[in-house]
């Protein structure tokens, strides 16, 4: 997908934008009227879809929701999504309260909707990224030199996830010094152990080497974490 010209997979995301802002304003009214819709309300919606349309793409185009890739989607996405998602809510229920007011549009509908938009639009985003993630991470995880990784810090996770993408090298074990995390997984890899563990652990996955990633730690530390390296 990255291989595709910008303008066309930002044509892609809007497109897909397009499609769920006619699916959720439907399913506002749905959800609303317990999916029977009457007949004089599916009239209003067919009628204020073209305006919220107009609404909700212009203002997803305004806040920059097309100049982002999905595959590095992330918080800050995330957060211009409800920007923009909220600023056009605003705009819908400002034109069926004051400028339209012969049009009934329940207000339980103009809540519903900026929320399916939020979990439709995010969602899909976020399923993207990690679908896109682990289709890299499995087609090399079985490649490389096997490495543990020492600490649970955010370097630690930003190493894993470099490492991850890196067919020289593959993560087997990530080591806690606190062992507080022992048993959870970071990236798909389970915390195995503390510094003690080490030799056990590097045994086990045939691993000739480690990586510390605690920039943050004191000396005293990070000479703690490096000597059982070493063994």
């Amino acid at each position: 997908m990255l291989k595709l010209p910008a303008r066309f997979l930002s044509l892609l995301a809007f497109l897909h934008d397009a499609v769920v802002i006619f699916a959720a304003w439907w399913i506002a009214f749905s959800l609303r009227f317990n999916f029977q819709i009457p007949y004089e309300f599916k009239q209003y919606i067919w009628q204020t879809l073209p305006v919220t349309f107009v609404f909700h793409g212009a203002s997803f185009y305004a806040f920059g929701l097309y100049k982002g890739v999905w595959r590095f989607a992330s918080l800050p996405d995330l957060k211009r999504i409800m920007r923009a998602v909220g600023f056009s809510a605003l705009l819908v229920a400002t034109y069926a309260l004051l400028v339209h007011p012969s049009i009934i549009i329940p207000r339980s509908v103009l809540i519903l909707n900026p929320m399916l938009l939020l979990l439709t639009m995010g969602g899909s985003r976020f399923i993207y990224r990690a679908w896109k993630e682990r289709r890299l991470f499995n087609s090399i995880a079985l490649q490389g030199k096997p490495v543990i990784v020492i600490g649970v810090e955010d370097a630690s996770f930003n190493l894993i996830k470099e490492l991850s993408k890196n067919p020289e090298w593959r993560v087997v074990a990530i080591i806690d010094p606190s062992s507080k995390l022992v048993g959870r997984e970071i990236m798909h890899t389970k915390v195995e152990g503390g510094l003690e563990d080490i030799p056990q652990i590097a045994e086990r996955y045939g691993s000739l080497h480690c990586m510390i990633g605690r920039p943050g730690s004191r000396h005293e530390k990070r000479r703690l974490a490096v000597e059982a390296a070493r063994q």
